[in-house]
């Protein structure tokens, strides 16, 4: 799942490399990016729903996939980067049919990071809109992932999340997991790509693992 605002083609390069390799790839348009086309969020307490929405979607993606006879349901993986990380990681805790998570430069107390956002564009963040979207922080999720295995990767030039934000989700994360940290920002560094796919066709048992 794309960062947002992105959409399924944010992956597509991604996904065609993952191909040759054996992996079928499912690229799903997130809610926000369908028509009528909204925003990601509007700093009110109803951008949970959003959310709850897509992981939502995510799991009925999965459904889709396991209901295809080219399909091995036993070998499932998800890659996530920065928005769709977040997500993931509630995804990882929810979904067991799914066992390799990549969470690319996930935030772990997305409450807080949108709140702060939302100041600095000026908008009119209303009084407890961090707390009603604490539920959602990946830090709840992360650490009942296990038995799912997860690859976090990180930038340390990162300033959302930042470095100290990194340490917290890995702090918090199940075993089995990964870590890689790299010489970039939030778009981390052209080695996080093969370092992913490696990951993954190894995982998942892929030809050119």
């Amino acid at each position: 799942m794309p960062g947002a605002p992105g959409a399924r083609y944010t992956f597509f390069t991604e996904a065609l490399e993952l191909a040759n390799r054996g992996i079928l790839c499912l690229l799903p348009d997130p809610p926000y990016s369908r028509p009528p086309i909204k925003d990601v969020v509007n700093f009110t307490p109803s951008d949970k729903n959003g959310i709850v929405q897509e992981v939502t979607e995510m799991r009925r993606g999965i459904d889709l996939l396991v209901s295809r006879d080219d399909v091995d349901p036993s070998r499932l993986g998800y890659v996530g980067f920065s928005w769709g990380a977040s997500l993931g990681a509630i995804f990882a805790a929810v979904e067991r049919r799914v066992s390799s998570f990549v969470l690319a430069s996930p935030v772990p107390d997305l409450s807080t990071d949108m709140a702060e956002l939302g100041k600095e564009r000026g908008a009119d963040v209303p009084a407890g809109y961090e707390e009603a979207m604490q539920p959602i922080d990946a830090v709840n999720y992360l650490p009942h992932v296990a038995p799912n295995a997860v690859f976090l990767q990180f930038g340390k030039e990162d300033t959302r999340p930042s470095p100290e934000d990194g340490r917290e989700a890995i702090g918090v994360t199940s075993s089995p997991k990964q870590v890689r940290w790299y010489e970039g920002g939030h778009e981390l560094s052209i080695q996080a790509l093969p370092d992913r796919q490696n990951w993954l066709a190894q995982r998942l048992g892929a030809s050119g693992s």
